[in-house]
């Protein structure tokens, strides 16, 4: 434990402290509640009932997603003067129930017409919203309730559109066309999505805004909106943007121009994060000196980049050609988070299997200090990590809280993830000190690495039809928590001097991504 590593953590723990106050100073209330009658639905309710009756807003996350995601645009909604329902879909977040695409538009129905039968919302003074999945969900929940306006923001595909990857369309088009429809989409969007949208404006006759189209509750547009991906339109909404124009012109006697100032949770919740990471080295220096252990310097190479990532490619390939043989492969009872893991595994031991076929045998016995305590030390960190992170995030920015079922498939996914776990700690070797340049190179390898697989999770999706669709959507979080990881890997193997004690680490939380993220079935 050195002087670095305790000025890390106390300015950690003073970014964290502010990012904590400013988040509990100025979140808008509300509260949780389960629909018991309508599938068990989870949901939560912002801006909690006053003497005033006003306009409610039922917002539906993504596929994957959950209502923490949400919060962002649930407080931009609540500031415009919308009670907010936010719902969490049958087996996303903490609803235990199995997830498919038709039971949660089945439970989606049944939530809405349990809340109208029961006075928390108005139809007529009910906006529908949702973003991808939850876009489509609620175009589609407009077949059965004739609200004031319907919002999807990048809705999932509706209608076939050329280049369009198998899996794509999740629920069919409507029957008919949504009250007052505003379509969403980010500049740089899925082209796939955006051509599917733009044939959902074509069959309900074309865009129309003018004023009479409003109040005659058959207006429709599609936005593009600039510098806009798939996921950012949930965050980023300015007080200008087309969704308050377009709230206030469906309920013009109810929603007024003027929005609250409302503090945007994601960007506290991020430097909360960052805090949390400034105590990492500290607390793994802990873990280490508590355990008894010295702290070593692991000396161990890597392979040839050249080698390395032709190994890559040949696993990946063959993980994705043998689910395309064998497709029973959801051993874990995840949608695509079983076959994920199933991809993980089967590449993981094909790459030691070439590993040691290429010499590295000799490499890995110089792991020296791979004692019980090391991979104990990575363990116990991973642990924490998923803990601590895993709890911040549930109050800020998304629920990777582990329910009972999330945990009965953690343990299975942290054993399919060790494989591979152990062969990237092999392949990459030991985390290099005072050599910032070597430290670069390594760190492009990995990021090639993990490229590799998701290009052949890609290829098998566009061309043996695997219908992994949520594996394409999901890169940019993929990517960014993959680096985090390393980042938290190299930390345990720099004061452990072991490659087992990284590789557990790594396993530990790349199961916890699977678990906490894909919907349970």
């Amino acid at each position: 434990m050195n002087r670095r590593e305790k000025l890390l953590a106390v300015f950690g723990f003073l970014i964290f402290a502010i990012s904590s106050a400013l988040l509990y100073r100025e979140r808008i209330p509300a509260r949780e509640v389960v629909l018991t009658q309508a599938c068990g639905m989870p949901i939560r309710i912002m801006n909690p009932p006053t003497q005033d009756e006003v306009p409610s807003a039922v917002v539906f996350h993504g596929l994957g997603a959950n209502a923490v995601v949400m919060r962002s645009l649930g407080q931009f909604l609540a500031s415009t003067g919308f009670r907010v329902y936010l719902f969490d879909l049958p087996g996303h977040g903490n609803n235990p129930d199995h997830f498919s695409f038709a039971r949660a538009e089945e439970c989606a129905a049944a939530a809405i017409s349990l809340l109208e039968r029961s006075g928390e919302i108005r139809l007529q003074r009910t906006v529908l919203i949702g973003h991808s999945m939850g876009g489509a969900l609620a175009i589609r929940m407009a077949d059965s309730f004739p609200t004031a306006a319907t919002i999807a923001i990048s809705p999932a595909p509706m209608i076939h559109a050329s280049g369009m990857p198998s899996g794509a369309v999740l629920m069919g088009s409507p029957r008919r066309m949504p009250v007052n429809l505003l379509i969403m989409m980010g500049q740089f969007d899925f082209p796939y999505s955006r051509e599917s949208a733009e044939k959902l404006v074509q069959m309900g006759g074309g865009q129309r805004n003018a004023l009479e189209d409003f109040l005659e509750k058959r207006a429709m547009k599609l936005v593009t909106v600039p510098r806009a991906t798939h996921t950012s339109l949930i965050f980023n909404l300015p007080n200008d943007s087309p969704l308050a124009t377009w709230l206030q012109k469906s309920l013009p006697e109810i929603i007024g121009l003027h929005v609250v100032k409302a503090i945007k949770p994601e960007l506290w919740g991020i430097l909360g994060l960052l805090g949390l990471a400034f105590l990492f080295p500290l607390a793994a220096s802990s873990t280490v000196f508590a355990l008894g252990m010295k702290q070593a310097q692991p000396t161990v190479a890597g392979r040839s980049a050249r080698t390395t990532m032709l190994c890559w490619l040949v696993a990946g390939l063959l993980a994705v050609s043998a689910l395309k043989l064998f497709p029973r492969h959801n051993f874990l009872r995840m949608a695509y988070g079983g076959y994920l893991a199933s991809c993980l595994l089967l590449a993981g031991i094909v790459l030691l299997v070439l590993l040691w076929a290429a010499s590295a045998k000799q490499a890995a016995s110089r792991s020296s200090n791979a004692s019980w305590r090391s991979a104990f030390a990575g363990a116990l960190l991973g642990a924490a990590t998923m803990l601590v992170f895993g709890a911040w995030l549930t109050l800020q920015l998304t629920d990777t809280w582990l329910n009972d079922l999330r945990w009965l498939r953690f343990f299975p996914a942290l054993l399919a993830c060790l494989p591979y776990a152990l062969a990237e700690e092999w392949a990459l070797g030991s985390p290099s000190t005072g050599n910032w340049l070597a430290s670069f190179r390594r760190y492009l390898l990995f990021i090639a690495l993990r490229l590799l697989i998701w290009l052949s999770i890609l290829f098998a999706l566009y061309f043996y039809s695997s219908g992994q669709i949520l594996l394409s959507v999901l890169v940019m979080f993929m990517g960014t928590f993959s680096l985090l990881t390393r980042f938290g890997a190299d930390a345990v193997r720099r004061r452990t001097g072991s490659l087992a004690g990284a590789a557990v680490f790594t396993a530990i939380l790349m199961a916890w991504f699977i678990a906490a993220v894909f919907p349970i079935t």
